[in-house]
């Protein structure tokens, strides 16, 4: 169990996480598959929405390195992605931010990844080293990219907030509606009265 205060403008939410997570297939660094390691609270708040992710829809989550978000602003994708979802050759890419804002960018085989035409979408976005990124495959060649941010709270750090706070309060309303009884040495759940 992991409790965090967060301040949200106007909003201080006191909040008891519970989750479990299989950290073996995390993974380690230098790892070319879909998997980070986790170091950072946006790598595990990134890590626990993908799980809300349908499952239908391949995945995989990237740490913004200096190189991604200045200068060549060269992206590389895990290479297991690349070969199993990919084309075999050079293609156009769309990445569609949250507000379902299009971007045009160019695959290169070769570096497995996004060139530097992905600065566009890196610029617009105000993108900073350790912000977690997740692109989700929706379309050949076209991904869903979810921003959550290293250093402030994105939409979609908010909406996670929000369910967990939900379920927890949704938890602790269902536990008062019964009361735990016993009858001789049997246990038994007693219906709540009716008011």
């Amino acid at each position: 169990m992991t409790s965090w205060l967060l301040i949200y403008p106007g909003i201080i939410i006191s909040l008891k996480i519970f989750f479990i997570l299989d950290f073996t297939s995390i993974g380690k660094k230098g790892q070319t598959d879909n998997s980070v390691e986790i170091s950072s609270s946006a790598q595990l708040r990134a890590a626990i929405f993908q799980t809300t992710l349908p499952s239908e829809f391949s995945n995989f989550l990237k740490c913004m390195l200096p190189s991604h978000v200045t200068g060549g602003f060269c992206l590389s994708f895990p290479k297991r992605f690349c070969v199993s979802h990919l084309p075999k050759h050079d293609a156009n890419v769309v990445l569609v931010d949250e507000d379902g804002a299009e971007f045009s960018t160019k695959y290169l085989i070769g570096k497995s990844g996004l060139s530097g035409g992905w600065r566009g979408f890196s610029i617009a976005h105000n993108l900073v080293e350790n912000d977690v990124l997740i692109f989700q495959l929706i379309e050949t060649c076209k991904f869903k990219v979810y921003i959550l941010r290293e250093n402030c709270l994105s939409q979609i750090d908010v909406a996670v907030v929000l369910m967990d706070f939900i379920v927890e309060a949704h938890n602790e309303d269902q536990n008062e509606k019964m009361n735990m009884c016993e009858a001789n040495e049997d246990k038994y759940l007693e219906p709540p009265e009716e008011s």
